[in-house]
């Protein structure tokens, strides 16, 4: 229902809408609602995001779809991870989300929750 109904939203704003009538309007919030209905739906957190970037993106280049494509790479993805900043943050979150399942793996995650529980 919920993915119909976003679907349904977005071929409605290809006939009635422009690239400045979305800001700061209602159409602002259809690519989150989107992400977050395909996301709980089906269960696919990465794949549900990056449509709903996809659909946001759609409303800014007022549906190109080649606009559309170099928008999201070009202009977000790329952007982005030139900064160094950006790619620090990256690493840290990979290297930490590894320690996380090196944990997992080894069995160290019981340990920790009767630490907490002797605790509390």
């Amino acid at each position: 229902m919920f993915l119909g109904s976003g679907i349904a939203l977005s071929f409605y704003g290809l006939f009635f809408t422009t690239k400045n009538t979305i800001q700061q309007s209602f159409w602002s919030l259809v690519p989150s609602f989107i992400a977050i209905s395909l996301a709980l739906v089906t269960k696919e957190i990465y794949s549900s995001l990056f449509l709903g970037i996809l659909s946001g993106a759609l409303f800014y280049t007022g549906y190109n779809p080649e606009k559309t494509i170099r928008h999201v790479f070009m202009e977000g993805i790329f952007e982005v991870l030139s900064n160094p900043e950006n790619v620090a943050i990256l690493c840290f979150l990979v290297i930490l989300g590894m320690m996380v399942q090196l944990m997992r793996k080894t069995g160290r995650f019981p340990c920790f929750s009767e630490s907490g529980h002797k605790l509390g």
